[in-house]
């Protein structure tokens, strides 16, 4: 007992404060208790001293139970509650499990999570099984762990070995070799074909022969098979999809109408053919194909301000579509391009910059060429996913991501000395920003949009009521949005976007059940909205949109879940 009174003594039944010699902790005992044997010195340190010999008679049990459970201590025992930093000896795992928690039988939780992984790998392997002896297959090998790996099978019926995939399997595919001697229902087979815009001038041939028909929106004779129809492998016209032999002197006619006169023999469908505009007299270089998608040759005459002006070369990502895209802009254009891919869902990569316009054509035509012809990639989106235009210059982020485009860029700009703008093209923005309008010019503007100013002229930035030429409504536009974004009367704009996202009842429920989705109620209209349906392997019922069924595929939460395990 080391005690250091700190008061007078009073008496033996009157506590006297006092102070420990070994923790300073600061106690009062009564002398008669200390005397008697009541209180064997500081409260503190006898506190201290039987939670240590509880402690210590604790620890040879708890060892014994983390030796047990399959743990080996990395440091001292603290107690039941109290954290324990162990390794788990099967995996190696190190953390922090408390032995009262071990002792109510909870384990390591990377063991956990394997054991549910292996038993999610068993259970789906069991309905790989089970699904591919439904559709006829006997399989010869293990599961190889995802629906779209090929997997090693004999037919029932035919005895036939095959390496059919399972995903083609639960969508319904069978036996090729049976399938090349089964019957085809002929009007199947002719309304696959219309649904190309194709109409068939000889009987049916069988489903791996070419079939004879009729492209009813170019007039050209093609012969695809039913096999690359239905797999979309065919798109059903190759004239009309560009990949099928041109006349040179048609292509030579088509230029002329749209006002260029070719100086080069026809080099081909997609490929820069060196022209001179009929109106401008200004040497281009337009590629066939854009020429019959947008009706026109010269970028001078069709709105580009000045060719020797300074431009942007920029790169834009929409994660939505699973598309990336180069393009080309004016820092003096009155419209923004970069904005207008901005306000539907794009985002900008980066830029470079070109002293002339005329240069950053040439990059994007090289960098176009170079993905088509030495990569060969093919523009991912259609018109109707972009209808602020520019679909034959983007491509799947599949194949090409944003960061491998940009790379690309960057390679073919070094050479005409181009310059990287980091951020969002505030060169553009500043030029713009510096403009000065007059009123005159203001209203010039407006009534190029088809809307009549009803008030004088408040200001750029200021709603201006004015009636559209086109529907008579009343709207307030500001002169800024319609002078560099293109922006007119809203009811207008919404009436297109709703006409760009509508797709025909047919192609909505082909692509729904090509991605593996049966519906459950009549499409919407729109791609946009959600569309109840369920999947087609596991039977999950879930509403994801057209548009994201057609980015994403099949959208089913608990199939990606099991394929990622």
């Amino acid at each position: 007992m080391r005690l250091r009174p700190l008061g007078p003594y009073v008496r033996a039944n009157v506590a006297w404060r006092c102070e420990c010699m070994d923790c300073g902790a600061k106690v009062a005992p009564t002398l008669n208790n200390v005397v008697r044997g009541r209180v064997k010195g500081c409260e503190h340190c006898g506190r201290e001293r039987a939670n240590a010999a509880k402690l210590a008679a604790a620890t040879e049990k708890a060892l014994a139970d983390l030796d047990k459970a399959g743990w080996f201590p990395l440091e001292a025992y603290r107690g039941a509650n109290k954290s324990w930093t162990s390794r788990h000896r099967a995996c190696g795992t190190v953390s922090a499990p408390t032995i009262s928690n071990i002792r109510r039988g909870h384990g390591c939780k990377t063991c956990a999570a394997r054991q549910a992984s292996d038993m999610s790998r068993r259970r789906e392997a069991e309905r790989a099984v089970a699904d591919m002896r439904k559709r006829g297959f006997e399989p010869l090998t293990d599961y190889p762990g995802r629906s779209t790996e090929p997997w090693s099978s004999y037919c029932l019926t035919c005895g036939k070995e095959s390496q059919p995939r399972l995903g083609n399997v639960r969508r319904g595919s069978g036996c090729r070799h049976c399938a090349d001697n089964a019957a085809t229902d002929v009007e199947e087979a002719v309304a696959a074909f219309e649904a190309r815009h194709l109409k068939p001038l000889v009987p049916f041939p069988g489903t791996h022969q070419p079939w004879r028909s009729r492209c009813m929106r170019c007039g050209n004779y093609v012969s695809p098979k039913l096999t690359h129809v239905r797999s979309g492998l065919s798109k059903g016209c190759r004239y009309c999809s560009g990949l099928g032999p041109t006349d040179p002197d048609v292509a030579a006619a088509n230029m002329r109408t749209a006002g260029a006169e070719p100086c080069e023999a026809f080099p081909g469908y997609n490929l820069p053919w060196p022209c001179t505009c009929l109106t401008c007299g200004n040497a281009i270089a337009p590629r066939y194909g854009n020429v019959r998608n947008r009706g026109r040759a010269c970028r001078i005459c069709a709105g580009w301000p000045d060719l020797a002006a300074p431009a942007l070369v920029y790169v834009v990502i929409h994660h939505g579509l699973g598309a990336v895209k180069v393009g080309v802009t004016s820092l003096e254009a009155r419209t923004d391009r970069i904005d207008s891919h901005r306000r539907r869902g794009w985002d900008v990569v980066n830029t470079v910059k070109t002293p002339t316009g005329s240069i950053a054509y040439q990059i994007e035509n090289e960098v176009i060429t170079h993905l088509e012809k030495d990569l060969s990639l093919e523009p991912y989106l259609v018109p109707a996913d972009m209808p602020q235009g520019g679909a034959t210059e983007t491509f799947a982020l599949e194949a090409v991501s944003s960061s491998e485009m940009w790379e690309i860029v960057e390679r073919f700009a070094a050479a005409y000395g181009g310059k990287t703008v980091q951020g969002r093209h505030l060169l553009a923005a500043r030029a713009r920003r510096a403009r000065t309008f007059s009123a005159e010019h203001a209203v010039e503007v407006m009534v190029a949009a088809g809307l009549e100013p009803l008030e004088d002229f408040p200001g750029s930035s200021k709603p201006w009521k004015c009636r559209c030429t086109r529907c008579d409504a009343i709207v307030y536009p500001r002169h800024n949005n319609v002078d560099q974004r293109g922006g007119g009367c809203k009811p207008c704009g919404d009436a297109q976007r709703g006409l760009a996202q509508r797709v025909p009842v047919e192609i909505a429920e082909a692509t729904l059940c090509a991605a593996g989705r049966i519906p459950l109620e009549p499409y919407p209209g729109f791609t946009s909205v959600p569309w109840k349906s369920k999947c087609d392997q596991c039977d999950t019922v879930s509403s994801p949109t057209l548009s994201r069924v057609k980015s994403k595929g099949r959208c089913c939460r608990r199939c990606s879940f099991a394929n990622r395990c």
